[in-house]
């Protein structure tokens, strides 16, 4: 049994050395195997994201040159604009005794602190510890250079800022 919702299957990742553009991906992927089961790649490059659809010689061999490669999402057009770490930490604090609270929170706060210097300053929004920060915390460096774009989205579709229960991104205006 395959537990891998569909939409999320037949989907590789791949670091290039080329700009994230249909022309340079092309020119760097047309030609090279791909295992036949991949169609879609999400590429990186320099901290950005880019999902690509590549067409192939053949769906038999287990190994077919790529022929073609359809660009479906530049990084700009993805929310999350930062995808470059390889891995996501989360520092999480447990105990019992209710008078150890500020003694817990002061060290997750800590290990957090130390262990910041080899992120890439980045933030995953569901693990902000928002504590007792606005709703707007982390939201900058969620999203970068896609903030903007977002805002203006969301100013669209929810210009009274009704879903705002959440590291809340402001409506443009």
């Amino acid at each position: 049994m395959n537990l891998v919702p569909a939409q999320y299957r037949n989907v590789s990742v791949a670091d290039v050395p080329v700009p994230l553009d249909e022309v340079a991906l092309g020119g760097y992927l047309v030609g090279r195997p791909v295992y036949r089961r991949t169609r879609y790649l999400v590429v990186r490059n320099a901290g950005a994201c880019a999902v690509v659809e590549v067409s192939k010689e053949s769906e038999l061999p287990l190994f077919s040159p790529v022929t073609a490669v359809t660009m479906i999402a530049r990084p700009e057009e993805t929310a999350f604009a930062e995808r470059s770490s390889p891995f996501m930490v989360s520092i999480d604090g447990m105990w019992t005794d209710p008078a150890d609270d500020a003694e817990k929170v002061a060290w997750v706060r800590s290990a957090w602190e130390e262990i910041g210097e080899f992120g890439t300053g980045g933030v995953y929004l569901n693990f902000t510890g928002r504590d007792e920060k606005e709703l707007s915390a982390g939201v900058d460096s969620a999203f970068g250079r896609n903030l903007r774009r977002l805002a203006e989205i969301k100013a669209t579709y929810d210009p009274e800022n009704f879903f705002r229960l959440n590291n809340n991104i402001a409506p443009a205006g």
